[in-house]
């Protein structure tokens, strides 16, 4: 488990390791591949954000995300437009589909 350190607001992005790795002794530098706690945009962070590990690592001085770490962008959720309609059960009678005003 990695972190950012905590921002002007004392938060703190969390990142999970996706798979056990090994840095072989007498390597200068390893590479994990991470995945962020939560989905979305934030956890996008630029490069040497990533400075703390929550394990100790024995022979680790440093923890960062080089440039160019992210393998696959986090995206803001968005809400479900207000005209949006979820399905109809069968059978049933359903609302219309209120349109988009123009």
């Amino acid at each position: 488990m990695f972190k950012t350190a905590p921002d002007i607001n004392g938060d703190e992005l969390v990142y999970y390791a996706l798979e056990d790795t090994v840095i072989q002794a007498g390597q200068a530098e390893g590479s994990v591949l991470v995945e962020a706690e939560a989905a979305g945009a934030r956890y996008n962070v630029s490069e040497d954000q990533i400075r703390v590990s929550m394990l100790y690592m024995e022979g680790v001085s440093q923890v960062t995300n080089r440039q160019g770490w992210i393998y696959s962008e986090g995206q803001m959720k968005r809400a479900k437009p207000a005209y949006a309609a979820g399905p109809c059960p069968a059978g049933r009678n359903c609302p219309p589909i209120p349109h988009r005003p123009s």
